[in-house]
């Protein structure tokens, strides 16, 4: 199935894969090979291969991967005896007053060794002779070196690979879903610690601003020009998203009883995702002071994606001639539905700050398209392809 666009709060797809699924993958990138699946394939094609059952009997598998993740690198800065020495050295009287007592390294205060875990559990083998299967569960979590960074992943997936007729016709049944819960961390929190004052402290009794040490001014308000505490910036800023996607895919490959050299594939496919965030930034945090913070949700941004592909493919070897016969020519069908609800934004007053408008985006491919090959000798190939697509919006 084509990996569609992101879903509000989970851009890429491809991080709601549970790795421990993937068989194989495998890049098409010559123009033979992505003629066929047009003008999409420009940049060349990845191909997914998820675990199948296999041999014989009932297979059961545990891992798990845990590790310990640290910041190898931040901006360089002064050291704290270094910016005094330079405020002393270069600046006013004025700016030497305001130096504080304290000795924070704020790279410290933001950053954290980051806990990962990854575990999967999977069943695999054959209930009779003619049906394969495997069922895989995984759950992950991990934190990101940013504070208030982290994401978790839940995944089921089920293969079933029954084969009839004496294995002329085989049948791929599979199913995926995927939870995947979000809290982003507010990354320009990483430049506000290169930049603020390392004799200041990290909180302040009765600050109007959470407890927060912030720069202010001479009515208590935001200083002119400041910037945030890096600190308050993570602790006082919540974005989490909640993502749900589900795949179901079956493949049909029937070979000609008649015609062993004709085969005949459909596949037909089902992917459907939701995801839903939600902002959150206190009144009194320094940077919405005046605005009166932020209390909001987005979506649920709902995106549907069927497909149905069908082809005949017809390959032979003409010993006579010395000459390979490989031909195909396949029918496409793809529709998108992108949904998503207006937007309300308000502050934690309850007062509307902005809105969105809601939409519903929908387009649809059709294409056929043909691809043959010729080899003469073992030594000389023709290759002729050809596509048409007809896209509705």
């Amino acid at each position: 199935m084509e990996v569609g666009g992101g879903v509000e709060g989970q851009a890429n797809f491809l991080q709601m894969i549970n790795p421990n699924d993937i068989e194989s993958m495998t890049i098409l990138k010559d123009a033979s090979s992505t003629a066929i699946y047009g003008s999409r394939a420009s940049n060349g094609v990845i191909l997914i291969t998820t675990k199948k059952g296999s041999g014989d009997g009932v297979k059961v598998s545990f891992q798990t991967t845990n590790s310990i993740a640290h910041k190898t690198r931040t901006v360089k800065t002064l050291s704290y005896n270094q910016f005094i020495d330079a405020v002393n050295t270069f600046g006013t009287e004025s700016q030497k007053s305001l130096l504080g007592q304290h000795n924070t390294d704020w790279n410290d205060e933001i950053f954290q060794a980051a806990f990962g875990t990854d575990n999967n559990v999977s069943v695999s083998g054959r209930f009779t002779s003619w049906l394969p299967f495997r069922v895989s569960l995984g759950a992950m979590y991990q934190d990101g070196i940013l504070k208030t960074d982290n994401a978790t992943r839940y995944s089921a997936n089920i293969n079933l690979n029954p084969s009839f007729l004496d294995n002329h016709l085989k049948v791929m049944l599979s199913g995926k879903g995927t939870l995947s819960r979000n809290r982003f961390a507010n990354t320009g929190a990483i430049w506000n610690a290169s930049a603020y004052d390392p004799t200041q402290p990290v909180y302040l009794e009765n600050s109007p601003y959470g407890g927060y040490f912030e720069v202010m001014d001479n009515v208590g308000g935001p200083a002119q020009g400041a910037i945030a505490n890096p600190v308050a910036m993570l602790e006082q800023y919540s974005r989490k998203s909640n993502v749900f996607r589900v795949i179901g895919n079956i493949d049909v490959d029937y070979t000609f009883h008649p015609l062993p050299d004709l085969r005949l594939h459909v596949t037909a496919g089902y992917d459907y995702s939701r995801g839903k965030s939600r902002y959150y930034t206190p009144a009194n945090n320094f940077s919405e002071y005046y605005n009166g913070g932020v209390d909001y949700s987005t979506g649920a941004q709902r995106n549907n994606n069927k497909l149905l592909t069908a082809y005949l493919n017809y390959n032979r070897e003409f010993a006579a001639i010395k000459s390979t016969v490989d031909a195909t020519v396949g029918y496409d069908y793809q529709m998108w539905t992108n949904k998503g609800p207006a937007v309300y934004a308000y502050n934690c007053a309850g007062e509307l700050r902005w809105t969105n408008a809601p939409w519903d985006q929908r387009h649809a491919l059709i294409s056929y398209y043909g691809r043959l090959n010729y080899t003469f000798d073992s030594r000389y190939m023709l290759t002729a392809t050809f596509r048409r697509d007809g896209m509705w919006r």
